[in-house]
């Protein structure tokens, strides 16, 4: 229980900060272009808005669309990562090996 207590606290607060981050761009904007900041009543629509539209499209499927992208990720950072470790790294070893084996025997 306290698990996803912790899970949905975290969820919580990653939206929370990306809609804040995001209405906070939107207000700096106006600010450099001279614009008065946002209001406050702005500032509540906005996030109101933000909330609705992650609402809208978590029914259209896009949870589903995320895990298979963090799935695709995964992948991409196998072959980016791991493969050249593994396939580079192990034939610099055994070169590194061969040659210190020489240098001991000559």
């Amino acid at each position: 229980m306290v698990y996803l207590v912790t899970l949905f606290g975290t969820l919580v607060e990653t939206g929370v900060g990306f809609i804040q981050g995001t209405i906070e761009r939107i207000d700096a904007v106006r600010v450099e272009a001279n614009a008065p900041p946002l209001p406050r009543l702005t500032r509540g629509a906005l996030a109101a808005g933000g909330i609705a539209l992650s609402a809208s499209l978590a029914t259209f499927g896009i949870i589903a669309l995320i895990a298979e992208g963090y799935g695709m990720l995964a992948w991409g950072a196998f072959a980016v990562y791991v493969l050249p470790v593994l396939s580079v790294g192990v034939w610099m070893i055994r070169r590194a090996d061969r040659d210190a084996a020489g240098a001991a025997a000559g």
